[in-house]
């Protein structure tokens, strides 16, 4: 037996699309691109800027690596797991930031939709 129920993962964005989805049923038409948006911006992983971050630092090792020598045989072990700490701290991080973005996108999605149909927060 569950002692705690589920957790609700609705927010003050979707909690406002659905009062306008509800109060102007002759919009729905326009109000479907913003739908889209708060469910896109909703399920966000942060995979992609995960990616960009982790290419990003690859090619930086790269560069360290062959233009400044920074790389020793004698050394490799430790070169190796210290490339391999920057490219796993590099994609968490960017994974982290492309999921704040989205989340931040998203406020600012439900305050425009708030000043446009002149709703109360909500």
């Amino acid at each position: 037996m569950n002692r705690f129920p589920p957790r609700n993962r609705r927010n003050a964005s979707s909690e406002t699309l659905s009062r306008l989805w509800a109060e102007f049923p002759a919009e729905r038409e326009s109000l479907r691109p913003y739908v889209d948006r708060a469910k896109s911006y909703r399920n966000e992983c942060g995979c992609a800027m995960g990616g960009k971050f982790a290419v990003a630092a690859f090619a930086v090792l790269i560069l360290y690596g062959f233009a400044y020598h920074g790389f020793r045989i004698e050394h490799w072990l430790l070169d190796a797991a210290k490339a391999v700490g920057c490219l796993w701290g590099a994609a968490l991080f960017g994974k982290l930031m492309g999921i704040g973005l989205a989340r931040i996108r998203l406020v600012l999605l439900g305050r425009e939709l708030r000043s446009r149909y002149r709703m109360q927060g909500g």
